[in-house]
């Protein structure tokens, strides 16, 4: 009978994990105890200080990433309600950043409904966007009209699509509107 090969289980090796620093405590006995040096309160208000006053110097150059990154490792050091807050403060600001940036990609022409019509930048092309500056008509329109029933978008190929004030295609390659 031949022999099953055995299954090997593959192991993965990371970096050599740096060991902590240890203090030899006397036991009973003659038994030595080992344990890892704690760090004094001293240590971790200074680290924690370090680690907030660095997170709100990346806040303030808009490096909300690396700023979160900070914070979180002060709020695992020492958890204090300025700390929740910094990191509350610096997830808004990023969502604001954000979407001043999605909305910089446009130039703002009119209200519709509860949409803006824009004009993209990089393509001159019309469409429609959100208050959070997602496209709800794509911008691939040369030009834009009045309809009867809602906006006409006029495309490449000289026709017109329709749309209502909710952004619904209501008429599609229309040749007049």
């Amino acid at each position: 009978m031949a022999r099953q090969p055995e299954k090997v289980t593959p192991v993965v090796v990371d970096e050599p994990r740096k060991q902590p620093d240890t203090k030899q405590v006397p036991a009973e006995g003659n038994k030595i105890t080992i344990q890892p040096v704690q760090p004094t309160a001293e240590e971790i208000e200074a680290k924690y200080v370090a680690l907030i006053a660095s997170g709100k110097e990346k806040m303030g150059k808009a490096d909300f990433t690396n700023a979160k990154k900070d914070f979180t490792k002060a709020k695992e050091t020492k958890l204090t309600e300025e700390v929740v807050r910094l990191l509350i403060s610096c997830d808004e600001k990023e969502a604001a950043k954000l979407l001043a940036d999605r909305k910089a990609q446009y130039e703002m022409k009119k209200t519709f409904g509860n949409f803006t019509i824009v004009r993209k930048k990089s393509t001159m092309l019309y469409g429609a966007i959100d208050s959070d500056a997602n496209e709800r008509i794509p911008c691939k329109y040369r030009n834009v009209g009045i309809a009867e029933n809602g906006r006409a978008f006029e495309r490449k190929d000289g026709l017109f699509d329709i749309y209502n004030a909710d952004g619904v295609l209501v008429n599609e390659g229309s040749t007049y509107y």
